[in-house]
């Protein structure tokens, strides 16, 4: 048995899933946006903050994606014109996604909408 095979097999894939899994993508394979579900009430909600000038926090993740996808957050609103507050928490300090403490910072330097970026929704006592 390959490497390979011993890999798929422990995953429980098959060659079909590996193939899936490693074709070349095109735009066609991107979801719209507005099939994640609260997707449009999430863009009102940046909006009226954007609009009303309210304080914005995008709080990150420390990994690859989550480090990329911030960075383009807080990017896109200084293009807008917009100041953003951000914070990359320490894998070491923090632990994953957003934690009490830090929410209560954030909270005590009047953000008005924090934007979490690559982090799961398990810290319900921070959210």
């Amino acid at each position: 048995m390959t490497f390979l095979e011993k890999v798929l097999n422990y995953y429980n894939l098959s060659n079909e899933d590996y193939l899936n899994l490693t074709r070349s993508l095109s735009l066609a394979d991107i979801r719209n946006p507005y099939d994640f579900k609260g997707m449009k009430e999430a863009k009102e909600i940046v909006l009226d903050a954007l609009k009303n000038n309210e304080k914005i926090m995008v709080y990150g993740d420390y990994d690859t994606d989550g480090i990329t996808s911030t960075s383009i957050i807080v990017k896109t609103f200084l293009y807008l014109d917009k100041v953003v507050g951000y914070y990359v928490p320490s894998r070491y300090i923090d632990g994953y996604g957003l934690n009490l403490s830090r929410a209560k910072e954030i909270v005590n330097k009047k953000y008005n909408l924090v934007i979490l970026v690559d982090n799961g929704v398990c810290a319900l006592d921070a959210i």
